[in-house]
């Protein structure tokens, strides 16, 4: 489990979303990522040379927020597919991604000319969830797309 130490982060207990960095990802970044992700549960974590092969291949799609220390306190990891926008045929989360959590990292599956970009986690630090990060994230994330003809 992240510590406040190990995200290199104050609480902030007291602070909302607004204090927040959104960034893509860097190499830099993948260590704090993947200490995140022990937060979830076992078979839902990521491998950290997931991350690395992610962040080195597809950072455009790839946010980060940190706080005013630099410490990552959530991420949002998406990857661009091509879809119909058909709900029936859009596939599972492990076709999306390219194999179970622990063999994916998007290669096999991300799309240069892509229509949908498709949310594959949005984790934020124990410490600091309930602050709006996560919708701060996605609403980063799209505006970042808006003038993108990509399905959100």
């Amino acid at each position: 489990m992240p510590t406040q130490e190990s995200l290199n982060h104050p609480r902030l207990a007291e602070r909302d979303a607004g204090h927040y960095a959104i960034t893509t990802w860097t190499a830099r970044d993948v260590p704090a990522i993947a200490r995140l992700e022990e937060t979830w549960a076992p078979w839902l974590q990521k491998p950290p040379e997931r991350f690395a092969t992610i962040a080195s291949h597809f950072p455009e799609i790839q946010l980060v927020a940190k706080n005013e220390n630099g410490g990552v306190a959530g991420s949002l990891t998406t990857n661009r597919i091509h879809w119909d926008g058909d709900p029936k045929k859009l596939s599972t989360w492990d076709t999306v991604a390219g194999g179970s959590v622990s063999e994916s990292d998007y290669t096999t599956t991300y799309k240069t000319d892509g229509n949908t970009l498709f949310l594959i986690a949005a984790t934020v630090d124990p410490e600091v969830q309930s602050k709006g990060l996560a919708p701060k994230l996605v609403k980063e994330m799209k505006k970042k797309l808006s003038l993108k003809a990509w399905k959100i």
